[in-house]
């Protein structure tokens, strides 16, 4: 049977002593991708190299070994990177699925006049408008333009009775709390 869920190890380059433990599928234990600062601090001063400790049939034993793991190594007196105590994620998967049941934030209509009327004439320094001018390179979506009713009712019925799975709700949510800052 083809095992998809391992655990790893991330091991210091300089010191060759453990820093990080994971649990992963498919090139997770490699990538760079989604790591704390701390993990990017020892990383990026230290370099790193990976190793998978284990494979599992399933993605609960496999947090389950990562969670031994973390137990472990910190008993044996390792400072890991990890966040959390393992077995249930990233620390930003947290945060995601708890934004899911938040209930949405709605402005009133004069908050929204407040903010556009604090906006309207502020200056913006040149480096600003170069990134922004920058970030709308190659922008295919017309943003900032208004589209006709027919093109807005298109739209719309593209979009009604589309399917979001859980991942693509996530995935979309952590997008917008990392375009904040929030991530």
């Amino acid at each position: 049977m083809f095992q998809s869920f391992y655990t790893y190890a991330h091991v210091n380059a300089t010191t060759n002593k453990v820093f990080y433990i994971g649990k992963g599928s498919k090139n997770r234990y490699k990538s760079k991708d989604r790591r704390s600062v701390h993990w990017n601090g020892i990383a990026n001063k230290y370099g790193f190299h990976a190793e998978i400790l284990a494979h599992w049939d399933t993605e609960k034993e496999a947090f389950d070994h990562e969670k031994l793991l973390i137990s472990c190594f910190k008993d044996m007196g390792y400072t890991l990177a990890n966040k959390t105590d393992g077995g249930e994620g990233t620390a930003s998967d947290n945060v995601r699925k708890s934004a899911l049941n938040r209930p949405k934030r709605k402005l009133s209509e004069e908050t929204k006049k407040k903010i556009s009327a604090s906006l309207v004439g502020k200056p913006r320094n040149e480096e600003t408008k170069q990134k922004i001018s920058i970030a709308h390179q190659g922008n295919t979506h017309n943003v900032g333009r208004k589209c006709s009713e027919e093109t807005k009712q298109k739209i719309s019925n593209k979009l009604k009775g589309r399917i979001i799975s859980e991942e693509s709700r996530l995935k979309m949510i952590a997008t917008k709390l990392a375009k904040r800052g929030k991530l």
